[in-house]
């Protein structure tokens, strides 16, 4: 999930992938109907409706990607792609994915639990730790219950 709130350019892009979703979106992220009519009468295009609702929430102390979040994955929403694509961070998603698959820089065994390393000492141990480079930085497992490094 990312932290913080949605830039306002994000809510654009949002606004106008919401469409005929704007109100629904709007009662679930707690906007007031009174400011969900005059949103309504004062702007003519579905998208127009939406980014304005959106920066109206937006000035709420409760504004955040989790909220965002929440709010477009609920029932009367449905709006799970959108949810995805807005407020999780694809960065650490991929970073994640790629530490999962990262191979061993001496005996290229595959280092699974890669994320896990805050228990493991720390400096490396050819022999027990398998190791790999990442983005310049050294990523070790410290764990021995995998077969031991072979190097």
């Amino acid at each position: 999930m990312k932290v913080g709130t949605p830039t306002d350019n994000e809510l654009k892009e949002l606004a106008r992938d919401i469409a005929n979703s704007w109100r629904k979106l709007g009662h679930r992220l707690g906007v007031s109907e009174a400011v969900l009519d005059s949103i309504d009468q004062e702007n003519k295009r579905l998208s127009e409706k939406g980014y304005r609702m959106l920066i109206h929430w937006k000035q709420g102390a409760a504004a955040s990607y989790k909220v965002l979040n929440d709010a477009l994955r609920h029932e009367d929403v449905q709006r799970q792609d959108l949810a995805q694509r807005f407020c999780l961070d694809w960065h650490m998603m991929v970073i994640i994915i790629i530490f999962f698959y990262i191979k061993c820089m001496c005996c290229g065994f595959m280092v699974l639990n890669a994320l896990d390393s805050g228990s493991s000492s720390l400096g490396l141990n050819p022999g027990r730790d398998h190791y790999a480079m990442f983005l310049g930085y050294t990523i070790y497992s410290g764990c021995t219950s995998f077969q031991p490094c072979r190097c």
